[in-house]
């Protein structure tokens, strides 16, 4: 290497590690400027203690930033989590009353209150107790967490009252630890624990605040998943957009957008039915109104010889009997002597199911087939299709049945075999594939509804049976179309409509039928999962 090239390569080196170090300081600058904190709880404690500290700036991994943590000058060792804006540790031995600091790189804060030191000689570890609560303060739904000691372990054997106002629900109870939620009409003062043996209050008041966020309404009241839905309401807390979650039943998603009235939010996949609730970081969490999501299920059977027939699932067809796909069709054959000898549920046809499941309306289409040589004409009462009830009284709410060579609609609105009303169709053929739509909602005080299509020139406008001011479906109801599917404490089982489709019969000898283009559609949306305008009938047409 030439002296010239040597010194430029020197040169080349030496300005590299200026730069990285100087991009080292400014990390260091930028972690440092921004390190704060803002609470920490318990507020008292022994050595071993687990205290939360709340903040930001305090680094994503505490040995790339040399974070410490120090109870009134003695450091902690033993931490049990690290986060950018939360530090999990226990108070160290040894440590005496005063601030706790928190250092990083070479920055350091120090709170202004101090944790104060309670010796554990001092705590009668049989004694019911109240230590500490987190947050000191929240609105109607804010979740509280008690720490204490001697609760028990059973939500059902607790009370806790805020400001002497019961907990609108005790999420989780541990010797040492109570989940609950505040109350709508909770007062500001002291929280309270009651085992049944004793009661003992808290010496901190819980702040209660009115006048936070509410939703008034959500539109579209049903979409698919990946759909884009606003929520309307009040005082929505101006958090940010990136910290407002909404959760459907578990699956949760981030806000897109938010303003004080609106928030715009995109249906998560394995979003559920129910009443979604909104958090907004930790400033509320709040109950939001009833939705419900549009699900699709089908398939055209197009598996090799008794394959899965996913999404479908076995329901009912014990051997003889059998459910199997043949020649890209789907068919299920009674056999008539296994249920004479042996009339369990189990022995009565032959039927598949899926997860479908609506609290109001629902849409099935396919295509089925009666082969002259294996399905008698003369025989009775073979259910092809179920609108199945589930919840207080788990037994069929609909039907469509073939009666000899006719195809029969029946339903009811309560849960007793009298109250069947049965109405034809149509006449059937045999040996042809005949398609069929069924379109239904469930309803009390006469606002049902039902509507069947039968035969290759159906008509979306001209349906071959309409039933209306009808009962369909019984249990409990949000209003005279929806039924609660939904499990609260005042609502222990949750009523809704699903359905079963291929044989379902007692008597008469063997018969086989097939189904083809299975599709079941909960909810009656008038766009689809692409967005553009369609309707029910069209996304479950067979043909």
């Amino acid at each position: 290497m030439s002296r010239l090239s040597y010194k430029c390569f020197m040169f080349y080196l030496f300005s590299s590690l200026v730069f990285i170090l100087s991009g080292c300081n400014e990390n260091e600058s930028e972690i440092s400027t921004s390190l704060t904190v803002t609470e920490f709880f318990p507020t008292e404690g022994d050595f071993g203690t687990e205290v939360t500290i709340l903040g930001s700036g305090f680094g994503g991994y505490r040995l790339d930033v040399s974070g410490k943590v120090y109870f009134n000058g003695t450091e902690a060792t033993d931490f049990i989590k690290y986060s950018d804006n939360r530090i999990v540790v226990k108070a160290p031995d040894g440590f005496t009353t005063g601030p706790i600091s928190v250092k990083v790189l070479d920055n350091q804060v120090t709170t202004s209150e101090s944790f104060n030191y309670i010796d554990v000689e001092e705590i009668d570890e049989n004694a019911l107790a109240i230590t500490d609560f987190y947050p000191k303060s929240g609105y109607y739904l804010t979740e509280v967490i008690i720490s204490g000691n001697n609760f028990g372990t059973s939500v059902n054997t607790v009370k806790v009252k805020f400001g002497g106002i019961d907990a609108y629900k005790i999420v989780s109870v541990t010797e040492t630890e109570i989940k609950a939620i505040v109350p709508d009409n909770a007062v500001t003062g002291s929280i309270s624990v009651n085992t049944g043996a004793d009661e003992v209050f808290s010496t901190d008041e819980f702040q209660f605040k009115t006048g936070g966020a509410s939703v008034t309404s959500i539109s579209p009241t049903h979409a698919w998943a990946g759909q884009e839905i606003t929520i309307t309401g009040t005082n929505f807390h101006n958090v940010g957009a990136e910290n407002i979650v909404v959760d459907f039943k578990g699956a949760k998603a981030t806000a897109s957008s938010a303003t004080d009235t609106e928030i715009k939010v995109i249906v998560p996949e394995d979003a559920q039915n129910g009443t979604f609730t909104v958090a907004f970081g930790e400033e509320q969490t709040i109950s939001g109104v009833v939705f419900q999501k549009y699900d699709l299920y089908e398939s055209n059977f197009t598996g090799s010889y008794g394959s899965s027939y996913d999404p479908f699932y076995f329901s009912t067809g014990w051997d003889p009997c059998y459910i199997r796909i043949e020649n890209n069709y789907l068919e299920f054959y009674f056999n008539q002597e296994a249920c004479t000898n042996d009339d369990r549920r189990e022995r009565r046809g032959a039927e598949v199911a899926c997860d479908f499941s609506t609290w109001s309306e629902g849409w099935y289409g396919y295509k089925f087939y009666l082969p002259s040589r294996l399905y008698p004409d003369n025989v009775d009462n073979s259910i092809i299709t179920q609108i199945f009830n589930t919840g207080d009284s788990n037994t069929w709410a609909g039907h469509l049945t073939i009666s000899k060579k006719q195809l029969d609609i029946s339903y009811r609105g309560t849960a007793a075999a009298e109250d069947e009303t049965k109405v034809k169709v149509g006449d059937l053929t045999w040996d042809t594939w005949i398609p069929l739509v069924l379109y239904f909602r469930a309803g009390r005080n006469n606002k049902a509804e039902i509507k069947v299509w039968l035969g290759d020139e159906m008509q979306e406008n001209s349906p071959t049976k309409i039933l209306t001011d009808i009962n369909l479906g019984f249990g409990y109801w949000l209003d005279d179309n929806t039924l609660n599917g939904e499990v609260t404490e005042d609502n222990p089982v949750a009523d809704c409509l699903g359905g079963k489709w291929g044989l379902y019969v007692r008597y008469d000898g063997d018969r086989t039928i097939r189904f083809d283009n299975l599709s079941v559609l909960s909810g009656n949306p008038t766009i689809g999962s692409d967005g553009n305008e369609t309707t029910g009938f069209k996304i479950v047409d067979p043909r």
